[in-house]
């Protein structure tokens, strides 16, 4: 996806001077070893409350943008798409998995502490909105962000589990699913921790 046209002529040009073909295969980093261990601890680096902040609130986002039949949309000057939304969502599951220390008040991102953050970003966002449908579609998008960091098993990609989840499909029908019980907006089975 391209969002400034006018990049990819000096884009082209820079990718055909360092490369030798379509592709970087062949550049392999030999000087580079990762182990199992390497991609299962945290990596250093802390964690902030604005960091946290903003993975929810792309995360979030996100997920209203697709309710609303978009893949991208701006925020805080920024445009954002599935692939930073994959990003924000990953860290904060990952933040709450291993009960990080924050390094700004040394509180640890728990489920109580993202769910305070999530009602003050509704909250913050909700009064940016111009109608109750997308009041009531960001109520949704923030329970289904919150599903999907609080699944035990991590989901492989936010878009498919999106396009595959009952809730997601259940969002976006007129008609109650047949045998199934209305589920009112914003009631989420969320799964445990």
């Amino acid at each position: 996806m391209v969002y400034d046209l006018t990049l990819i002529e000096p884009m082209q040009k820079l990718f055909k001077v360092h490369t030798r073909g379509d592709n970087q295969l062949q550049q392999l980093r030999d000087d580079v070893t990762v182990t199992p261990g390497d991609l299962l601890s945290m990596p250093a680096g802390g964690v902030t409350l604005l960091g946290l902040k903003y993975n929810m609130a792309v995360g979030v986002l996100f997920v209203d943008a697709w309710l609303s039949g978009r893949g991208h949309f701006f925020y805080g000057g920024q445009v954002e798409d599935s692939a930073t939304a994959e990003i924000s969502r990953s860290q904060v599951w990952q933040w709450l998995r291993h009960q990080t220390q924050m390094e700004d008040d040394s509180r640890v991102v728990s489920l109580q502490l993202v769910r305070d953050l999530l009602h003050q970003l509704l909250v913050d966002l909700s009064a940016l909105r111009p109608s109750s449908q997308a009041k009531q579609r960001l109520r949704t998008a923030a329970d289904m962000f919150l599903e999907v960091v609080l699944k035990r098993d991590f989901p492989e990609f936010l878009t498919t589990y999106l396009n595959q989840e009952h809730t997601f499909l259940r969002a976006q029908r007129a008609e109650p699913v047949e045998g199934a019980e209305p589920v009112e907006a914003g009631d989420v089975q969320r799964a445990k921790l």
